[in-house]
């Protein structure tokens, strides 16, 4: 018994430890659009925002800003990546002629975002370090 107890307060203290390191609490990134792209139902232009999620487990809601102003919002499902990413990446599916927003990487982590469908045979776009 006394050894489960040991083994749960190591588990606690870890989980502690990466919450307050932000491990487990990252929610906000960059993102870059290299030329214009669909994400839902709107259109953004070539440029610099802002990306914020919310949602508990792997299906969250992301909302995407362009300074201080809302410019689009969402489904997305959190995923683990098997090796820290390279680069900040917006990844881009060219469908009939129309870019879509299919996923998001963040330069040094593990965590990335997919929107939509399969992010298979996306290309990158936007990528920056």
């Amino acid at each position: 018994m006394k050894a489960i107890a040991s083994s749960l307060r190591a588990v606690l203290a870890a989980v502690l430890l990466l919450a307050a390191t932000g491990a487990l609490s990252e929610d906000k990134g960059p993102m870059y659009l290299a030329q214009a792209t669909q994400v839902g139902g709107s259109f953004l232009a070539t440029g610099n925002y802002k990306v914020r999620w919310e949602g508990k487990g792997e299906e969250v809601e992301l909302k995407i800003y362009q300074g201080k102003k809302e410019v689009a919002t969402v489904p997305a499902r959190l995923i683990q990546l098997s090796s820290p990413a390279e680069f900040n990446s917006a990844v881009v599916q060219s469908k009939d002629g129309t870019r879509s927003l299919s996923a998001i990487h963040f330069q040094g982590k593990k965590l990335a975002l997919r929107i939509g469908g399969d992010a298979a045979g996306a290309s990158s776009s936007g990528t920056s370090k």
